[in-house]
């Protein structure tokens, strides 16, 4: 088994950018993104091309996706991040607080079944009762996971321990 970093945070309903920019500056070995439930058809149909547009970004599919030929040197397309993490299946839940016992159980098999994990959650994507939330959440006391809260600023890539003094901005910005 391997050891390596376990990231979380939620799916961001308007856009992917918030969650790349967090895979980009946090380098995980693997994502778990918590899916809630938006309140209308909009927002669920918002939140199924986010994931989409993630995806395409993490394999290096993102042109093909708009219907650029593969040949097309675009210079302004982000590049996929530099080791690509293994996406674990979308966790889908009604809330933070609601299902913080299926979010906190989730995030401890993926331990478990990865070898020791470091666990980043981050709470740069998401509405902010959901960061909150997901702040608050019962495994972030579990020091035996070496469970951090973090924010990363998507404009600049860097990243900073909420409660802590770590500051990460090794890789450039998204």
């Amino acid at each position: 088994m391997s050891s390596g970093r376990l990231l979380v945070m939620a799916l961001n309903l308007r856009g992917p950018i918030p969650n790349a920019a967090a895979i980009t500056s946090h380098l995980p070995d693997s994502v778990l993104l918590i899916r809630l439930n938006s309140e209308s058809e909009k927002g669920e149909d918002m939140l199924d091309e986010s994931y989409e547009r993630l995806q395409a970004w993490a394999d290096g599919t993102l042109p093909g996706l708009y219907g650029f030929d593969d040949d097309i040197d675009l210079k302004h397309t982000p590049e996929k991040p530099r080791t690509v993490p293994l996406l674990h299946p979308v966790l889908e839940v009604e809330g933070v607080s609601s299902s913080s016992k299926e979010i906190c159980d989730e995030i401890r098999s993926i331990c478990d079944s990865r070898g020791d994990h470091e666990v980043r959650i981050d709470a740069s994507a998401g509405r902010k009762e959901d960061a909150a939330g997901l702040v608050r959440l019962p495994i972030v006391d579990d020091l035996r996971r070496g469970c951090t809260v973090w924010y990363t600023d998507v404009t600049s890539g860097t990243s900073v321990e909420i409660g802590g003094e770590l500051v990460e901005d090794k890789e450039p910005p998204l």
